[in-house]
């Protein structure tokens, strides 16, 4: 894993992944679908009805046990929109390529943590989510009526403790 930790260009990363270097990456990365808590192309929709007229390409990345015919049927949905991709390549190079990533309960929360990458965990229908980080402090929890709060940890007005996530990275 340590060409991962080096010093590195997101643009870059994001140019060498084949997506927009000019925008902020926002990665949508999913836990096996039956394991999301809510319905979530619900949510994928408000979150790309939020990346409307801001500078930002939603990337979604499914588990890698997902089915490809789940992957393709957004695809398909989706159309020609240029601002928002299905992701079929290293998750790893996808965060290091992303100004946040949003996800529920999945390995990539804490890869994104251990990259630096701002986590965002999504509950826009407020079930609650399943071993929820944001509990822990190291997580920024976006519910219903709150999706503004994704502008917010873009601009970094919006982020977690560092003593936090020091803290719960030692445990």
């Amino acid at each position: 894993l340590d060409p991962y930790f080096k010093p590195y260009n997101k643009q870059a990363v994001a140019f060498e992944l084949g997506l927009d270097p000019n925008k902020q990456i926002v990665s949508f990365l999913l836990p096996q679908i039956h394991r999301f808590d809510g319905d979530w192309q619900s949510q994928l929709g408000k979150v790309i009805e939020w990346s409307i007229g801001r500078n930002v390409q939603i990337v979604v990345r499914f588990h890698p046990f997902e089915s490809v015919q789940v992957a393709h049927g957004l695809r398909m949905s989706l159309g020609n929109n240029r601002s928002v991709k299905v992701f079929t390549g290293n998750t790893i190079d996808l965060i290091r390529a992303s100004s946040m990533v949003i996800t529920q309960h999945s390995t990539v929360a804490t890869e994104a943590i251990a990259l630096g990458v701002p986590l965002v965990e999504i509950d826009l229908e407020n079930r609650g989510v399943l071993e929820s980080l944001s509990a822990q402090g190291v997580s920024i929890l976006v519910r219903s009526g709150e999706i503004g709060k994704l502008t917010d940890v873009l601009s970094g007005k919006s982020a977690v403790d560092p003593a936090k996530l020091k803290e719960w990275s030692i445990r």
